[in-house]
């Protein structure tokens, strides 16, 4: 696959309730995730998230990592970190991603549970056009996004034992791996 971008999608997102929820930004998602993206070539990783107060809470972590003593301290993390966007809604991004690709991404959309005509990474190795993959925190995406989704993947098995909430940060490193196996996202 190339030119693939990732989202950590903070709305529209579930609480446990099966409500609509924002979820609040967290360093150590931020932190990791980008690492994982930096790690599978991934071209940026987008939070989308449309409070104000939540950007204004990342700034500073950003701004110390790359532009402040964090690039002296840890220069393999501010590169990871230099991946980092923000964007108010998947719209948005999907906009963003189209200017700078030249090409309307494909939308993947990510959950730990079963929904309709979802599909394998085998079929994911075929698209050569750009891609967003949609990861949600909270209780995953709302379903109109997984709707209006391009393609849905089939969520990660584990050990059957009908336990299956993995952290984002783990979900995502293991579909990137999956999907980028011997392949490179440019």
């Amino acid at each position: 696959m190339v030119k693939l971008h990732v989202a950590l999608v903070h709305h529209p997102v579930k609480n446990r309730h099966g409500e609509r929820v924002t979820t609040a930004v967290t360093n150590l998602d931020v932190h990791d995730m980008s690492r994982v993206c930096r790690t599978f070539g991934v071209r940026a990783l987008w939070l989308i998230n449309p409070l104000s107060s939540q950007r204004e809470l990342l700034q500073p972590l950003l701004d110390f990592w790359q532009d402040g003593d964090g690039v002296q301290f840890n220069a393999d993390r501010a590169k990871a970190l230099e991946l980092v966007r923000w964007s108010d809604s998947i719209a948005d991004a999907i906009e963003k991603i189209e200017q700078q690709e030249g090409a309307t991404p494909l939308v993947v959309a990510t959950t730990a549970n079963r929904h309709a005509g979802q599909s394998t990474l085998n079929q994911m190795e075929r698209i050569e056009q750009p891609a967003l993959l949609l990861f949600g925190t909270g209780h995953g995406l709302c379903d109109d996004v997984l709707d209006g989704a391009d393609f849905v993947l089939q969520p990660i098995e584990g050990a059957g034992n009908g336990y299956n909430h993995l952290p984002v940060r783990a979900a995502a490193a293991i579909v990137l791996d999956r999907l980028t196996a011997g392949r490179h996202c440019v």
